[in-house]
């Protein structure tokens, strides 16, 4: 009988102790999962337009894509990684430019937030045959805002506007001073500096991971 009843006493101690060291194991995995922020990736398709140029384009629009990658590093701020790919064409050439760097976001609320990214870019100038006219290195910095719409807790869709300030070296090629560019690409090959304003809007969708 006492047998029995130290049996009895030794399972029932037992199973506290697995049900203390679970609850305890689930507590300290919460906890993790809290400390753990959760990355998002977001896409963004705009459309800009130059309102200054040292190449020629002023007032020449085309397409902006951002792809971002990011994580938060408290309630309000964010960030990651931001790839800028933007063009745009006049009558006489078009322009290409690819460039990366890093991102920060302020969220003002849930609704709102405004952001900032620095990228390094390369961009190659196109003449009307296809020719290329220069290269260019430099850096770009984007500033922006968003409106913000959740659709469910790992889905959001935004909106908004960005302004952008570029600045490089440019490199005009030896085909390009004898190819014969359309009327008003000298200015490609005369300039010895990149810099360029341009404003726009965007839509993006983010998941977060």
């Amino acid at each position: 009988m006492r047998h029995t009843e130290f049996f009895k006493a030794l399972m029932t101690g037992l199973t506290m102790t697995v049900l203390a060291v679970a609850t305890s194991a689930k507590a300290e995995t919460s906890e993790l999962a809290q400390m753990v922020k959760p990355w998002s990736t977001s896409t963004h398709i705009g459309y800009a337009t130059n309102d200054q140029s040292s190449t020629g384009f002023r007032q020449a629009g085309g397409s902006v894509v951002l792809l971002d990658v990011s994580r938060p590093i408290n309630s309000h701020v964010d960030i990651g990684l931001r790839s800028i790919a933007s063009g745009a064409e006049d009558p006489s050439h078009q322009f290409y430019r690819l460039g990366a760097g890093p991102l920060v976001s302020y969220n003002i609320n849930q609704n709102w937030a405004l952001q900032g990214a620095i990228a390094f870019f390369n961009e190659a100038g196109i003449g009307l045959q296809g020719q290329k006219s220069y290269q260019s290195r430099g850096q770009q910095v984007l500033l922006g805002w968003e409106r913000i719409w959740r659709i469910s807790r790992r889905i959001e869709l935004a909106g908004g506007s960005f302004a952008t300030y570029h600045q490089g070296t440019i490199s005009p090629l030896a085909e390009s001073r004898t190819s014969g560019l359309a009327a008003g690409s000298t200015a490609i090959i005369d300039a010895k500096m990149n810099r360029g304003i341009s404003h726009g809007a965007e839509l993006a969708l983010r998941l977060r991971l």
